[in-house]
């Protein structure tokens, strides 16, 4: 193997048919317009060993009839894979079979099928120029993941949004192999679903929907999610309290005022009924709630369950305290019993914003 040898790049001897070939396999399995490319001149892979490595293809534009002409004419006896005459391999079926009978419809077959790859080269260099433009405003990179907001994503058009979440699988993989057009459609459709859900994709990739974010990384890349609080934390009213991971804003607003958008994040509560001695903790045994719409109390335990926030995230949701009892379960549902009412005057504003961790401290 080339990395065995120290190697940073190999080069390969894809031909102009094996492009062809390459074309077809990608149009018989559902690719999209990134798959009608078909092979580059130069790809980068991640190798077994996790390292980079660039692979070159020289004799892409040759025809293999070419190059058999070329050693036969410096003399060089080429080596003959057997394996290329099974027909077991999807692959060999395209060359020896499919496309011998396209060109009974179309002798030049060949050539039509590189001029749709040299197009589709075209069009996906005119999008991704696109993507890098509102990458930084949709897209935050970690070590090992990304996050996707996914109020932004949904907000590009879908042509240049499935390209962006290509590039974010690649981004955490390194490559996009075995990474087909279906993958992309179901990621794409995550974005729409509640905080908890999870989608596994080929290569380890896993994404998790959160509260405004869509993580993406790898199985390698180990646990990862919002960040789990230790101990209790008081929140300045009105003010900002930078947590270990969270960064919280509470405004006091007079009822009737623009709250902007609630939920998700943000909740309004009537001020009256919490008070100004508000904490932020997580979870503990025997905690229970009132959830927003319920006559009763619930235990915390069964209310995450039922709503399919996966057990690794249960210790990392904030929970707002005051009075002695949960009040607002962060990004999930409020407690019925501070509600906006009629009879409220003054509305409790939190925002909850996750940056890199830090040490508990109150700015008032």
């Amino acid at each position: 193997m080339v990395e065995d040898i120290g190697a940073l790049g190999a080069a390969v001897a894809h031909t102009a048919d094996d492009q062809v070939e390459t074309v077809l396999l990608h149009m018989l399995r559902g690719s999209g317009t990134s798959g009608l490319r078909g092979m580059q001149p130069v790809t980068t892979i991640n190798t077994t060993s996790g390292k980079l490595l660039r692979l070159f293809r020289p004799l892409l534009e040759i025809t293999r009839k070419d190059t058999e002409t070329y050693c036969k004419t410096a003399g060089l006896s080429p080596k003959f894979d057997y394996t290329n005459l099974s027909t077991t391999i999807l692959r060999n079926r395209i060359r020896l079979e499919l496309i011998p009978y396209l060109r009974e419809y179309n002798p030049s077959i060949d050539a039509s099928i590189h001029r749709l790859s040299d197009a589709a080269s075209l069009d996906i260099a005119f999008i991704e120029d696109e993507v890098a433009k509102v990458w930084a405003d949709v897209v935050t990179e970690t070590p090992g993941s990304v996050r996707i907001d996914k109020e932004k994503v949904r907000t590009i058009a879908p042509a240049l949004r499935r390209h962006l979440l290509r590039k974010a699988v690649e981004t955490v993989v390194g490559d996009l192999v075995d990474i087909e057009q279906s993958h992309l459609v179901a990621l794409e459709g995550l974005m729409s679903k509640p905080a908890g859900k999870i989608l596994r994709l080929p290569r380890g990739v896993v994404a998790i929907m959160e509260y405004r974010e869509c993580l993406l990384t790898s199985e390698e890349a180990g646990d990862a999610g919002p960040p789990s609080l230790q101990g209790e934390h008081d929140l300045a009213i009105p003010g900002t309290t930078t947590l270990d991971g969270w960064r919280v804003t509470a405004s006091l607003v007079e009822k009737g005022d623009d709250h902007g958008t609630i939920g998700g994040l943000r909740a309004a509560l009537d001020l009256h009924l919490v008070g100004r001695r508000v904490t932020v903790r997580k979870r503990r045994p025997g905690d229970r709630f009132q959830p927003l719409g319920m006559k009763h109390t619930r235990k915390l335990q069964d209310f995450l369950v039922d709503s399919k926030v996966p057990s690794r995230l249960r210790d990392r949701i904030p929970l707002v305290c005051a009075n002695g009892r949960i009040v607002w379960v962060v990004g999930w549902r409020i407690d019925e019993r501070v509600k906006i009412t009629d009879s409220t005057t003054r509305v409790l504003l939190l925002e909850f914003q996750q940056n890199e961790p830090s040490r508990p401290e109150s700015e008032s």
